[in-house]
């Protein structure tokens, strides 16, 4: 009788909870403005059928499982405005499975949903790596029993693998370290492997094949990689500073490493680093943007819930509560500078273009930024763009680079000019407000402009927040003739 009780008063409280979440994710959703990496992932799947998506992907440099779902959700009828439906229903799922998991402590199952990452930059912000979390909280929950389970097992890595490189590196770890694991078990016992698993192995490494082939870059394709160029700063952003102070930094470090020591055994050595060490040399030495190190906070949690950590080790425990705690904050941080100010102005510009009546007037954007404005319009505003989002290819690039425009011996004739300026806080360097690079021919352009004298300037401005600074304002600025 007492078990039912138990049983009764966890599921209300769970669905309490998960109503009181779901209700605090869609009052911020509603006030969040989707900036241009939202906008390019919706603007793929609105105008391209499956084989077009695919045939994009290669010059986006990321598997399309992001964009087949929101081409799905469209057909359903999900608008832009309502992002947050979508992001909010992906986060509660992964809810669901963080508290069916026995091995995560009661405090953990409640705070983590609230924490920087999960909330604000896989929530809030609608891009792929929204599928994270859900789809690692239901790896976890099968893993302890994934032999029985292979099929689901396996769907569930496929998802995984194709949701960034991250999540492809990710899946790819758990792949090997299942396959060290089986092993070095039949080698103790002295038995051969059975066909179910061998078949496992063999239909995931095609998979991985065929994911690498669909999403390998095109000869042409433009993009590049970032790295970032303090690895310590990362490291210590990852759970515990948001700050350029070389002395704060070490002290992250130093607390970044106790937590990694910890989650090393000899009974899990293979696990922890077969999880960790392909994203982490990845992020720091290949291709990371400062939002990507939230993947490996989920990367050390999986660890840590895998191997019973939270429970079993006081020291981790304290040390990942600090971490969740500091994330709390910054995720207060952040949603409190966006409902204060706009994170895009793609809505802004949109209403401005809208009163300028354009439907029959030449727009052209300058750069990637401007293609936030295109989700508010049922087709491409831009003559410059080949499809309303922004192509990575090559020679289609030339047609949106300032660069073109203004050295470009043709006079400048278009009706409107939409032109993006960047200025950023980079927090790893304590540097406030520097132009970036890629503004030279924006400011060059926007001169030549205003010294033709026949357009009127308007200037609409955004600023993106990571953690708890300032990361990058961005100025659209809408030139239209007199």
């Amino acid at each position: 009788m007492n078990s039912k009780k138990n049983v009764a008063k966890k599921y209300i409280f769970e669905s309490i909870y998960i109503v009181i979440f779901i209700i605090i994710a869609v009052f911020v959703g509603i006030h969040h403005e989707p900036w241009a990496d939202e906008a390019q992932s919706w603007l793929i799947a609105r105008d391209n059928n499956v084989i077009g998506i695919l045939d994009t992907i290669r010059y986006e440099g990321t598997p399309a499982l992001w964009q087949f779902l929101l081409k799905f959700c469209q057909v359903l009828g999900l608008q832009y405005n309502q992002l947050y439906i979508l992001t909010t229903t992906l986060t509660v799922i992964g809810i669901i499975f963080l508290h069916k998991n026995e091995n995560v402590p009661m405090a953990f199952k409640i705070l983590l949903p609230y924490t920087y990452y999960i909330f604000f930059q896989y929530t809030i912000v609608a891009r792929a790596y929204t599928l994270l979390f859900p789809i690692l909280m239901m790896i976890l929950y099968i893993y302890p029993n994934k032999k029985e389970h292979l099929i689901k097992y396996g769907i569930l890595l496929t998802l995984l693998m194709n949701i960034s490189s991250h999540g492809f590196l990710l899946a790819g770890g758990f792949w090997f370290e299942f396959l060290v694991e089986e092993i070095q078990k039949l080698k103790k016992e002295k038995k051969e492997m059975p066909k179910n698993l061998k078949a496992f192995f063999i239909t995931l490494t095609i998979i991985f094949i065929m994911v690498v082939i669909y999403v390998f870059p095109a000869s042409d394709c433009s993009s590049m990689l970032f790295v970032l160029n303090d690895w310590y700063t990362m490291l210590s952003g990852v759970l515990f500073t948001s700050s350029a102070n070389i002395i704060i930094n070490i002290v992250g470090v130093i607390l970044f490493a106790i937590v990694f020591a910890r989650l090393i055994n000899t009974d899990n050595i293979i696990r922890t680093l077969s999880l960790s060490f392909f994203n982490i040399a990845w992020i720091v030495f290949v291709s990371g943007k400062l939002w990507h190190i939230g993947i490996i906070f989920l990367i050390i949690l999986s660890i840590a819930i895998l191997n019973d950590s939270l429970k079993a080790d006081k020291i981790l425990y304290a040390l990942l509560m600090l971490s969740t705690v500091i994330q709390i904050y910054w995720n207060a941080s952040a949603i409190v500078h966006d409902f204060e100010n706009p994170y895009s102005s793609g809505e802004l510009v949109s209403e401005y273009l809208k009163e300028l009546d354009i439907e029959d007037k030449k727009v052209y954007a300058i750069d990637f930024a401007p293609v936030q404005v295109n989700p508010y319009f049922e087709e491409n505003i831009y003559e410059n763009f080949e499809k309303s989002y922004y192509s990575w290819n090559i020679n289609e690039a030339k047609r949106t680079m300032s660069k073109s425009f203004y050295k470009s011996n043709v006079e400048l004739d278009a009706d409107v000019y939409v032109i993006a300026d960047y200025y950023y806080y980079d927090y790893t360097k304590g540097k406030k407000k520097q132009k970036t690079n890629s503004t030279y021919y924006e400011d060059k352009l926007r001169k030549k402009l205003e010294a033709s004298g026949k357009y009127v300037k308007k200037e609409f401005k955004s600023v993106m927040y990571f953690k708890n600074v300032e990361h990058e304002s961005t100025s659209l600025y809408v030139y239209s003739k007199k």
